[in-house]
């Protein structure tokens, strides 16, 4: 991933972010909400490479944290080109034009089955 001033933004970004064959050229990006230990951009990717056509997409991009150690998420979604926002019935669509819904981490999912679990185990006990 290249390193880009989010505020002001000058696009395009070519080869933004290059991986297993594929690139994406960051066309825009805004900055949706921002304070001392959060930053969420949106914004909107050409993607192509490896037999795929070039397609448009669009991301989210969340940052958590504070002073040198910050966590990354991110989501993105195709658009359907039509600029309708209502997809092509390949699934090639982000549901209307709004960006896609962030996805938990993993980890975190972990964390919370194993606490879930952890519980269970001292009902359990309790419960004899």
């Amino acid at each position: 991933m290249k390193d880009f001033v989010f505020t002001p933004f000058a696009a395009p970004i070519a080869n933004f972010i290059a991986i297993g064959g594929f690139t994406l050229d960051l066309e825009s990006a805004h900055v949706v909400m921002q304070n001392g230990s959060f930053l969420l951009l949106d914004g909107a990717v050409d993607v192509s490479g490896n037999g795929l056509g070039d397609q448009h997409a669009v991301f989210l991009l969340a940052s958590t944290g504070i002073g040198t150690t910050f966590s990354w998420t991110a989501t993105a979604g195709f658009e359907d080109g039509t600029g309708t926002g209502t997809g092509d019935g390949n699934g090639n669509s982000n549901g209307g034009g709004n960006p896609p819904t962030q996805v938990p981490e993993p980890m975190s999912l972990a964390m919370l089955g194993f606490g879930l679990v952890g519980y269970a185990v001292m009902r359990r006990r309790a419960a004899r």
